[in-house]
């Protein structure tokens, strides 16, 4: 039987990922601290991803240089799959108009109700909230760990 956790490295060989960041200013605006996206990290990035191992896959996400990131990737005959602002969501960072804040929040509160959890995931939640001075959803999750956890003295 294979090791906890270990399933996907032995049967896929699956290995850790290596990540490439984008800078910041991936939009345009221009922090003369760093470098520049583009052209000078995407030109560098484009010459990296050129030469991958085949069959890598890639979740990509970088505005108009991701899809020159894709392109090389499908080129050195791996697999890249662009999705942008999916990225954002994933660290909380609101960033574009259709990612109403309310509505996103209101997904994850359903969500949260819904999941087997630990009393300690519903805590680190309402402590997001809270620090984002969101009083409403804070409040939302504390009811929600009430309702899931009566016994818990957090709660209260």
């Amino acid at each position: 039987m294979p090791r906890r956790g270990s399933y996907l490295r032995d049967i896929y060989l699956a290995r850790k990922p290596d990540v490439y960041f984008v800078p910041e200013q991936a939009d345009g605006s221009y922090d003369g601290a760093i470098s520049r996206h583009y052209p000078e990290y995407c030109d560098w990035l484009c010459n990296v991803l050129s030469r991958v191992s085949r069959g890598t896959v890639f979740l990509v996400g970088a505005g108009v240089c991701g899809k020159l990131y894709c392109e090389a990737i499908r080129r050195a005959g791996s697999i890249a799959i662009d999705i942008g602002s999916t990225f954002d969501l994933w660290a909380a960072r609101f960033s574009r108009p259709y990612m109403q804040t309310n509505g996103i929040r209101d997904y994850y509160l359903r969500r949260l109700a819904r999941l087997d959890i630990e009393p300690a995931v519903v805590r680190a939640a309402a402590e997001v909230y809270a620090k984002e001075g969101d009083n409403l959803a804070t409040l939302r999750v504390i009811q929600l760990g009430r309702k899931k956890y009566p016994l818990v003295p957090e709660f209260f």
